[in-house]
């Protein structure tokens, strides 16, 4: 259970590589008019589906995702294949699990991008209005 635990944290370039995947909307909070998911409601998601409290099987992940694309409103659901490629980028350390830290690194990082990239189309919205 420790190992798990204290896995390494992904670095930023995996977790980068990662949000290339996870473009669909798979936790994430840029689909749509999707509310973002608070830290303590995907505290509160991670332990639903972490049955074992040993992070996040494939299995657990899956239900994890569909669940959070529910809260934010995503129309179709993200394939399997997706899912599995933004699995497979969140296990950095290629334990078949995703280890809380690898979970909560990565949607942070994700976070991050989606405040930058919305802050940026917001900008070239307030600009190309102004020529209008």
């Amino acid at each position: 259970l420790a190992a798990q635990y204290t896995a390494k944290k992904p670095a930023s370039d995996e977790v980068a590589a990662t949000a290339s995947h996870a473009e669909d909307g798979v936790l994430t909070n840029h689909m749509g008019n999707a509310q973002p998911i608070s830290d303590e409601k995907l505290k509160e998601l991670r332990r639903k589906y972490d049955k074992d409290d040993n992070g996040l099987s494939w299995t657990e992940f899956r239900e994890l995702a569909v669940e959070v694309g529910e809260l934010q409103g995503l129309k179709t659901p993200v394939s399997q294949e997706k899912l599995k490629k933004i699995f497979e980028g969140l296990d950095a350390d290629k334990s078949g699990v995703v280890s809380i830290q690898e979970f909560e690194a990565a949607y942070a990082m994700l976070e991050k991008q989606l405040q930058a990239a919305a802050k940026a189309k917001a900008k070239a919205k307030a600009k190309a209005q102004g020529k209008a």
